[in-house]
């Protein structure tokens, strides 16, 4: 757009709404990001190496799977975030 500076948004706040586990061991929950921003139905997955988050997606024709939408997390953000799912399993 014309006449408007590009700036990336900073993460100020998380906030974990809803989480569950499923008997498979998987996990979905909801993510508030600075109390405006409602991502639902993102997953927690685990990795060969370690766990990282998912985001909501859907399968195209092509049979390939494509995120609604996303974020930029870095590693520091996404420990966070992991940590806030599990103290929401447990509480």
């Amino acid at each position: 757009m014309r006449g408007v500076e590009k700036k990336e948004g900073a993460v100020i706040g998380v906030k974990v709404t809803r989480a569950f586990a499923f008997d498979n061991g998987s996990v979905s929950f909801d993510l508030v990001v600075n109390n405006q921003f409602y991502f639902n139905n993102m997953r927690i997955i685990e990795g060969k190496e370690k766990d990282f988050i998912s985001f909501p997606s859907y399968k195209g024709k092509d049979e390939k799977y494509y995120s609604h939408c996303w974020f930029r997390i870095d590693e520091e953000l996404e420990k966070q975030i992991i940590e806030l799912v599990k103290e929401k399993l447990n509480s």
